[in-house]
Protein backbone atom coordinates (compact mmCIF):
# COMPACT_ATOMS: atom_id res chain seq x y z
CA UNK A 1 0.00 0.00 0.00
CA UNK A 2 1.16 3.45 -1.02
CA UNK A 3 2.91 4.94 1.85
CA UNK A 4 2.17 2.34 4.43
CA UNK A 5 -1.06 4.41 5.27
CA UNK A 6 -4.17 6.23 3.83
CA UNK A 7 -4.17 9.96 4.68
CA UNK A 8 -7.06 11.70 5.78
CA UNK A 9 -7.51 14.91 5.24
CA UNK A 10 -9.34 16.51 8.16
CA UNK A 11 -13.16 17.75 8.15
CA UNK A 12 -13.24 21.22 6.50
CA UNK A 13 -16.64 22.11 7.74
CA UNK A 14 -15.25 24.35 10.45
CA UNK A 15 -12.68 26.03 8.61
CA UNK A 16 -13.01 29.38 7.05
CA UNK A 17 -10.02 30.51 5.12
CA UNK A 18 -6.15 30.46 4.82
CA UNK A 19 -5.30 33.84 5.71
CA UNK A 20 -3.28 35.65 8.59
CA UNK A 21 -5.16 35.84 11.59
CA UNK A 22 -7.78 37.92 11.66
CA UNK A 23 -8.33 40.20 15.07
CA UNK A 24 -11.89 39.62 17.13
CA UNK A 25 -14.09 42.46 16.05
CA UNK A 26 -14.58 44.61 18.75
CA UNK A 27 -17.81 44.75 20.72
CA UNK A 28 -20.36 47.80 20.28
CA UNK A 29 -20.56 49.61 23.63
CA UNK A 30 -24.73 48.98 23.36
CA UNK A 31 -24.98 45.41 21.68
CA UNK A 32 -27.89 43.97 19.96
CA UNK A 33 -30.17 42.29 22.48
CA UNK A 34 -30.83 39.57 19.62
CA UNK A 35 -32.28 37.11 21.86
CA UNK A 36 -34.95 39.75 23.42
CA UNK A 37 -35.57 40.80 19.72
CA UNK A 38 -36.25 37.38 18.66
CA UNK A 39 -38.49 36.74 21.77
CA UNK A 40 -40.21 39.57 21.85
CA UNK A 41 -41.22 40.06 18.21
CA UNK A 42 -44.61 38.66 18.59
CA UNK A 43 -45.82 41.03 21.24
CA UNK A 44 -44.20 43.98 19.28
CA UNK A 45 -45.97 43.32 16.40
CA UNK A 46 -49.54 42.94 18.90
CA UNK A 47 -48.61 46.40 19.71
CA UNK A 48 -48.66 47.59 16.31
CA UNK A 49 -52.16 45.92 16.05
CA UNK A 50 -53.49 47.04 19.42
CA UNK A 51 -52.92 50.88 17.77
CA UNK A 52 -49.76 50.92 20.25
CA UNK A 53 -47.00 51.78 17.74
CA UNK A 54 -45.28 54.40 19.93
CA UNK A 55 -45.27 51.73 22.81
CA UNK A 56 -43.82 49.13 20.17
CA UNK A 57 -40.99 51.60 18.91
CA UNK A 58 -39.96 52.66 22.50
CA UNK A 59 -39.69 49.10 23.24
CA UNK A 60 -37.84 48.02 19.83
CA UNK A 61 -35.63 50.81 20.24
CA UNK A 62 -33.77 49.66 23.66
CA UNK A 63 -32.61 46.56 21.79
CA UNK A 64 -30.74 48.30 18.97
CA UNK A 65 -27.04 48.74 19.39
CA UNK A 66 -25.52 52.09 19.47
CA UNK A 67 -23.68 50.82 16.02
CA UNK A 68 -23.80 47.37 14.47
CA UNK A 69 -21.28 44.85 15.41
CA UNK A 70 -18.42 43.96 12.64
CA UNK A 71 -18.76 40.73 10.34
CA UNK A 72 -16.50 38.20 11.74
CA UNK A 73 -14.85 36.71 9.20
CA UNK A 74 -12.43 34.53 11.38
CA UNK A 75 -13.89 31.49 10.58
CA UNK A 76 -16.93 29.41 9.48
CA UNK A 77 -18.84 29.72 12.94
CA UNK A 78 -17.96 33.39 13.54
CA UNK A 79 -19.03 33.83 10.01
CA UNK A 80 -22.55 31.84 10.51
CA UNK A 81 -23.56 34.08 13.89
CA UNK A 82 -22.77 37.23 12.16
CA UNK A 83 -25.11 36.07 9.36
CA UNK A 84 -27.84 35.15 11.61
CA UNK A 85 -27.05 38.58 13.95
CA UNK A 86 -27.01 40.86 11.09
CA UNK A 87 -30.63 38.98 9.64
CA UNK A 88 -32.03 39.93 12.85
CA UNK A 89 -30.75 42.82 12.88
CA UNK A 90 -32.09 44.21 9.79
CA UNK A 91 -35.19 42.90 11.16
CA UNK A 92 -35.10 44.73 13.84
CA UNK A 93 -34.28 48.21 12.23
CA UNK A 94 -36.85 47.48 9.79
CA UNK A 95 -39.61 47.13 12.41
CA UNK A 96 -38.41 50.07 14.11
CA UNK A 97 -38.79 51.66 11.26
CA UNK A 98 -42.14 50.14 10.59
CA UNK A 99 -43.01 51.56 14.24
CA UNK A 100 -41.79 54.58 13.97
CA UNK A 101 -43.83 55.65 10.44
CA UNK A 102 -47.42 53.98 11.91
CA UNK A 103 -46.22 56.30 15.52
CA UNK A 104 -46.06 59.29 12.70
CA UNK A 105 -42.38 59.81 12.81
CA UNK A 106 -42.25 59.56 9.56
CA UNK A 107 -38.32 61.09 9.79
CA UNK A 108 -37.30 58.70 12.19
CA UNK A 109 -39.08 55.92 9.99
CA UNK A 110 -36.54 57.06 7.43
CA UNK A 111 -33.45 56.61 9.62
CA UNK A 112 -34.65 53.13 10.72
CA UNK A 113 -35.21 51.83 7.29
CA UNK A 114 -32.11 53.51 5.80
CA UNK A 115 -30.36 51.53 8.53
CA UNK A 116 -31.70 48.13 7.41
CA UNK A 117 -31.15 48.49 3.55
CA UNK A 118 -27.03 49.59 4.89
CA UNK A 119 -26.62 46.72 7.17
CA UNK A 120 -28.57 44.52 4.65
CA UNK A 121 -25.81 45.47 1.98
CA UNK A 122 -22.62 46.00 4.43
CA UNK A 123 -23.94 42.08 4.79
CA UNK A 124 -24.52 40.53 1.66
CA UNK A 125 -20.96 42.24 0.68
CA UNK A 126 -19.30 40.01 3.81
CA UNK A 127 -20.97 37.09 3.44
CA UNK A 128 -19.96 36.97 -0.56
CA UNK A 129 -16.41 37.18 1.33
CA UNK A 130 -16.69 35.12 4.04
CA UNK A 131 -18.89 32.35 2.80
CA UNK A 132 -16.76 32.53 -0.85
CA UNK A 133 -13.71 31.94 0.68
CA UNK A 134 -15.32 29.28 3.22
CA UNK A 135 -16.95 27.48 -0.01
CA UNK A 136 -13.78 27.53 -1.86
CA UNK A 137 -11.70 26.11 1.09
CA UNK A 138 -14.31 23.09 1.67
CA UNK A 139 -14.29 22.54 -2.20
CA UNK A 140 -11.16 22.68 -2.26
CA UNK A 141 -10.66 19.69 0.92
CA UNK A 142 -13.56 17.81 -0.68
CA UNK A 143 -11.58 17.72 -4.32
CA UNK A 144 -8.29 16.33 -1.82
CA UNK A 145 -10.11 13.80 0.08
CA UNK A 146 -11.66 12.25 -3.23
CA UNK A 147 -8.06 12.27 -4.48
CA UNK A 148 -6.78 10.37 -1.68
CA UNK A 149 -9.94 7.89 -2.30
CA UNK A 150 -9.46 7.17 -5.98
CA UNK A 151 -5.50 6.83 -5.34
CA UNK A 152 -6.06 3.85 -3.13
CA UNK A 153 -9.24 2.36 -3.99
CA UNK A 154 -6.91 -0.96 -5.49
CA UNK A 155 -5.31 -1.23 -2.30
CA UNK A 156 -8.56 -0.74 -0.09
CA UNK A 157 -9.82 -3.05 -2.69
CA UNK A 158 -7.26 -5.62 -1.88
CA UNK A 159 -7.68 -5.22 1.65
CA UNK A 160 -11.64 -5.73 1.64
CA UNK A 161 -10.49 -8.94 -0.41
CA UNK A 162 -8.78 -10.50 2.69
CA UNK A 163 -11.18 -12.88 4.44
CA UNK A 164 -8.99 -11.50 8.16
CA UNK A 165 -7.25 -8.19 8.03
CA UNK A 166 -4.66 -7.58 10.35
CA UNK A 167 -5.32 -4.23 12.63
CA UNK A 168 -4.14 -2.26 10.46
CA UNK A 169 -6.00 -2.67 8.07
CA UNK A 170 -9.07 -2.40 9.58
CA UNK A 171 -7.74 0.74 10.66
CA UNK A 172 -7.22 1.93 6.78
CA UNK A 173 -11.13 1.03 6.27
CA UNK A 174 -12.11 3.21 8.98
CA UNK A 175 -10.36 6.08 7.51
CA UNK A 176 -11.76 5.24 4.12
CA UNK A 177 -15.47 6.01 5.51
CA UNK A 178 -14.44 8.72 8.23
CA UNK A 179 -12.99 10.43 4.99
CA UNK A 180 -16.16 10.10 2.62
CA UNK A 181 -17.97 10.85 5.68
CA UNK A 182 -15.99 14.63 5.31
CA UNK A 183 -17.04 14.39 1.54
CA UNK A 184 -20.31 14.86 2.32
CA UNK A 185 -20.46 16.53 5.39
CA UNK A 186 -18.02 19.42 3.38
CA UNK A 187 -20.33 19.08 0.84
CA UNK A 188 -23.39 20.38 2.90
CA UNK A 189 -21.28 22.69 4.39
CA UNK A 190 -20.54 24.54 1.13
CA UNK A 191 -24.07 24.63 -0.18
CA UNK A 192 -25.00 26.37 3.25
CA UNK A 193 -22.22 29.16 2.43
CA UNK A 194 -23.74 29.23 -1.17
CA UNK A 195 -27.06 29.72 0.42
CA UNK A 196 -26.05 32.10 3.31
CA UNK A 197 -24.82 34.47 0.53
CA UNK A 198 -28.31 33.97 -2.06
CA UNK A 199 -30.22 34.67 1.17
CA UNK A 200 -28.26 38.13 1.69
CA UNK A 201 -28.55 38.46 -1.56
CA UNK A 202 -32.07 38.64 -1.04
CA UNK A 203 -32.51 40.49 1.73
CA UNK A 204 -30.55 43.07 0.40
CA UNK A 205 -32.67 43.58 -2.47
CA UNK A 206 -35.95 43.41 -0.73
CA UNK A 207 -34.93 46.22 1.68
CA UNK A 208 -32.86 48.37 -0.64
CA UNK A 209 -35.96 50.46 -1.93
CA UNK A 210 -37.54 51.11 1.23
CA UNK A 211 -35.65 54.55 2.57
CA UNK A 212 -37.04 55.68 -0.73
CA UNK A 213 -40.75 54.45 -0.50
CA UNK A 214 -40.58 56.32 3.20
CA UNK A 215 -38.78 59.61 1.45
CA UNK A 216 -41.35 59.67 -0.71
CA UNK A 217 -44.41 60.19 1.62
CA UNK A 218 -42.04 62.90 3.39
CA UNK A 219 -41.52 64.28 0.27
CA UNK A 220 -45.38 64.45 -0.82
CA UNK A 221 -46.57 66.15 2.51
CA UNK A 222 -43.85 68.67 2.16
CA UNK A 223 -45.25 69.61 -1.16
CA UNK A 224 -48.98 69.24 0.04
CA UNK A 225 -47.91 71.68 3.43
CA UNK A 226 -46.51 74.34 0.93
CA UNK A 227 -49.49 74.47 -1.30
CA UNK A 228 -51.61 74.30 1.62
CA UNK A 229 -53.93 78.01 0.81
CA UNK A 230 -54.20 80.48 2.22
CA UNK A 231 -51.20 79.38 5.10
CA UNK A 232 -48.77 77.30 2.77
CA UNK A 233 -45.97 75.15 5.47
CA UNK A 234 -48.49 76.70 8.54
CA UNK A 235 -48.54 72.66 10.15
CA UNK A 236 -50.92 74.14 12.90
CA UNK A 237 -53.08 75.68 10.14
CA UNK A 238 -52.71 72.75 8.00
CA UNK A 239 -53.75 70.00 11.08
CA UNK A 240 -56.33 72.06 12.17
CA UNK A 241 -57.21 72.14 8.45
CA UNK A 242 -57.59 68.24 8.20
CA UNK A 243 -59.06 67.49 11.61
CA UNK A 244 -61.74 69.80 11.67
CA UNK A 245 -62.93 67.93 7.87
CA UNK A 246 -65.77 65.91 9.17
CA UNK A 247 -65.98 64.72 5.29
CA UNK A 248 -62.04 64.25 5.31
CA UNK A 249 -61.53 61.98 8.68
CA UNK A 250 -64.84 60.06 7.81
CA UNK A 251 -62.77 58.30 4.62
CA UNK A 252 -60.60 55.93 6.63
CA UNK A 253 -62.03 52.44 6.42
CA UNK A 254 -60.33 51.10 8.98
CA UNK A 255 -58.62 51.96 13.05
CA UNK A 256 -55.22 51.34 11.60
CA UNK A 257 -54.99 53.45 9.01
CA UNK A 258 -56.85 56.19 10.92
CA UNK A 259 -54.35 56.31 14.25
CA UNK A 260 -51.53 56.48 11.69
CA UNK A 261 -52.51 59.33 10.15
CA UNK A 262 -53.89 60.89 13.28
CA UNK A 263 -50.51 60.27 14.28
CA UNK A 264 -48.88 61.97 11.93
CA UNK A 265 -50.50 64.77 12.75
CA UNK A 266 -49.87 64.97 16.54
CA UNK A 267 -46.21 64.94 15.20
CA UNK A 268 -46.72 67.89 12.60
CA UNK A 269 -48.78 69.87 15.81
CA UNK A 270 -48.11 68.10 18.95
CA UNK A 271 -50.56 71.10 20.74
CA UNK A 272 -53.98 70.11 18.50
CA UNK A 273 -56.01 68.46 21.34
CA UNK A 274 -58.51 67.68 18.59
CA UNK A 275 -55.76 65.10 16.90
CA UNK A 276 -54.98 63.84 20.31
CA UNK A 277 -58.86 63.14 21.62
CA UNK A 278 -59.35 61.29 18.58
CA UNK A 279 -56.49 59.02 19.35
CA UNK A 280 -56.97 58.84 22.78
CA UNK A 281 -60.72 57.62 21.29
CA UNK A 282 -59.37 54.38 19.18
CA UNK A 283 -57.49 53.34 21.72
CA UNK A 284 -60.08 52.99 24.12
CA UNK A 285 -59.11 55.75 26.53
CA UNK A 286 -61.79 58.31 25.96
CA UNK A 287 -65.46 58.16 24.65
CA UNK A 288 -66.53 59.37 21.13
CA UNK A 289 -69.41 61.20 20.44
CA UNK A 290 -72.84 59.63 20.41
CA UNK A 291 -73.30 58.91 16.55
CA UNK A 292 -75.67 61.39 14.81
CA UNK A 293 -79.10 59.15 13.70
CA UNK A 294 -81.72 61.18 11.69
CA UNK A 295 -84.57 62.73 12.84
CA UNK A 296 -87.51 60.55 12.82
CA UNK A 297 -90.83 61.61 10.26
CA UNK A 298 -93.56 62.87 12.14
CA UNK A 299 -96.36 60.69 11.31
Amino acid sequence: MRNGILAILPVASVVLMAQAPTPAPEAPTQPFAQQRFTAEQADLDRLITELKPREALARVEAMLPGTPEPFDKRDLKGAMESYQRNASLIRAYSFAGKAAFAGGYWEKSLEYDTKARDVAKQNYEDSKVAFGAAAANLRAAIAQNKQVIDETAGDIAAIKAKPNPDPGEKQQLDLVEQTKAAIVSNEKWAKICDDNVEACKKIMDYYTPRPDETADWIKKETEQLADYKPFPNNKTKYVEGIISSAKFMSQFQDKQSKIQYLYRLNVLDPNNSKVEREINILQGKAVGPEPKHPAKKKG
